[in-house]
C-alpha cells in the first residue's frame, strides 16, 4: 500500500467519528500493516487521533435564544435606518 492510499483511509476513519479501541478499529488490515512499517504514516494517524480527541472534548457552543436574534435583527434595522444611502453622483 502507498502512503497516499494509506493516508486516505487514515483522513477516512477520523472523519467517520471518534476512534474506537485505541483507534485502529476502524481501519484495514491493509493500512494496519502499512503503519507499522512507514513511520511517516503512523505520525500522521497519530496526529490525527489527536486532534480527534481534542475535538472531542470541546464543549458545544451555546446556541443563542431567538431573544439574541429578536435583538441583532432590532440593531441591523436601526443601523439601516440610521446609515445615508450613498452619495448621489452628477449627471
Amino acid at each position: 500500500m502507498r502512503c497516499k492510499h494509506a493516508r486516505a483511509a487514515l483522513v477516512q476513519a477520523t472523519s467517520s467519528g471518534p476512534a474506537t479501541s485505541g483507534g485502529t478499529a476502524t481501519l484495514s488490515a491493509e493500512v494496519r500493516a502499512h503503519l507499522a512499517a512507514c513511520p511517516a504514516c503512523a505520525a500522521e494517524w497519530a496526529a490525527l487521533r489527536e486532534a480527534d480527541a481534542l475535538l472531542a472534548s470541546l464543549t458545544p457552543a451555546p446556541v443563542p435564544d431567538d431573544a439574541f436574534f429578536a435583538q441583532l435583527e432590532a440593531r441591523v434595522a436601526q443601523a439601516v435606518a440610521t446609515t445615508p444611502g450613498p452619495a448621489a453622483r452628477p449627471a
